[in-house]
């Protein structure tokens, strides 16, 4: 109700981002402990940059030009599997991941290259695939 009587003369996209922030639970990042040890911790360019994104803002400091020659902007950044920071979520989640499979098992390894498997059983099997994590 607050985000409805505040958001007249606002974009749509702008409506929903200010819907998704004042939803149950959406602040508690803000509130959240900055614990070094747990990685919560935000650097001061982090935190404007999380505020930024959180309200649909645009960011300072990036590229007119993403690398796949696209106009660059945050829903590009967050998209592009080419220039963007796709890869780099993907990357957090899966060190995030093993760091705590390796508190319970010993032997983790980030992206592990796969045992070569003769080409005549499976087809081509030079695309460099690999897991994320071996347990």
């Amino acid at each position: 109700a607050v985000v409805s009587t505040q958001s007249t003369g606002l974009s749509p996209v702008v409506k929903r981002s200010l819907e998704l922030a004042s939803g149950q639970g959406a602040s508690s990042w803000l509130v959240t402990l900055p614990l070094e040890e747990k990685g919560f911790v935000l650097s001061r360019s982090e935190f404007t940059d999380a505020l930024n994104i959180r309200y649909h803002r645009q960011l300072k400091g990036l590229p007119d030009l993403c690398a796949c020659g696209a106009k660059y902007n945050l829903t590009h950044a967050l998209n592009c599997k080419r220039g963007g920071y796709i890869h780099k979520r993907h990357d957090d989640v899966a060190k995030f991941t093993a760091r705590l499979l390796s508190k319970k098992y010993k032997d983790v390894e980030l992206e592990p290259g796969l045992t070569p498997i003769p080409s005549d059983n499976i087809g081509d099997t030079t695309d460099g695939a690999r897991p994320d994590i071996r347990v």
